[in-house]
C-alpha cells in the first residue's frame, strides 16, 4: 500500500487560515496542478472530520462519489453514503488492507496527515507552494514524534506561481 500526502500551503507553511479555511486557495484554481491525473490512480481517501465537513459543504455534489473514502474523528457518525467514520487510524489501515487497496490519499487535515506520518506510513509527500502568505492559520505537520528522512524526487513549476516538490519518505 502506497499512502500519499498530496497537499497545498502557503508560502509560509499553513493549509488553513486562522478559522480552519482553505478559501485563500481559491486565487490559483484555475492553474492545472494535474490533479485529474493523481486522482484517477487513487483508491481510497482518508480524510479527519473538519476536512470531510469544508468538502460536504462544497457546493456540487460530493467530489470523491467514486472512491472510498475514510474519515478520522473522535465524534460519533453514522457511516453515510459518502464516508465510513473510524474512531483510530488503525481500524482505517486493517479495513484499506482488507479492500486491498495500492494508492492512498492522505487528504487532511494536520491532525490526520501528522498521525499517519507518525505511524511512518507516509510514502510520498507531494507538496504544493501556493505563493501567498497566510501569516498564520494551520501548520501541516504538528507534534511529529519520529526521524523521517525525505528525498526529493521531482520538482515542477505550474504557471510560474505553484511549486510542486515530491519526495519520497523513508523511516
Amino acid at each position: 500500500m502506497n499512502f500519499i500526502i498530496y497537499i497545498a500551503e502557503s508560502i509560509d507553511g499553513y493549509i488553513a487560515d486562522s478559522n480552519g479555511k482553505v478559501d485563500w486557495l481559491s486565487n490559483f484554481q484555475t492553474i492545472d496542478c494535474e490533479y485529474e491525473d493523481f486522482i484517477k490512480d487513487i483508491d481510497s481517501i482518508v480524510m479527519g472530520r473538519v476536512t470531510y465537513e469544508q468538502v460536504i459543504g462544497f457546493e456540487g455534489e460530493y467530489p470523491y462519489k467514486n472512491k472510498k473514502s475514510y474519515v478520522l474523528t473522535s465524534k460519533t457518525f453514522e457511516n453515510d453514503n459518502k464516508a465510513s467514520f473510524y474512531s483510530d487510524a488503525n481500524s482505517i489501515i486493517d479495513e484499506l488492507k482488507e479492500q486491498n487497496c495500492k494508492n492512498v490519499w492522505i487528504m487532511g487535515g494536520a491532525k490526520t496527515c501528522s498521525s499517519f506520518l507518525n505511524m511512518k506510513l507516509i510514502d510520498t509527500l507531494d507538496l504544493f507552494i501556493i505563493p501567498t502568505f497566510l501569516n498564520n492559520g494551520i501548520k501541516l505537520f504538528n507534534d511529529i514524534k519520529v526521524d523521517v528522512n525525505m528525498e526529493l524526487i521531482a520538482t515542477k513549476n505550474y504557471d510560474n506561481k505553484i511549486s510542486r516538490l515530491t519526495y519520497k519518505l523513508s523511516y
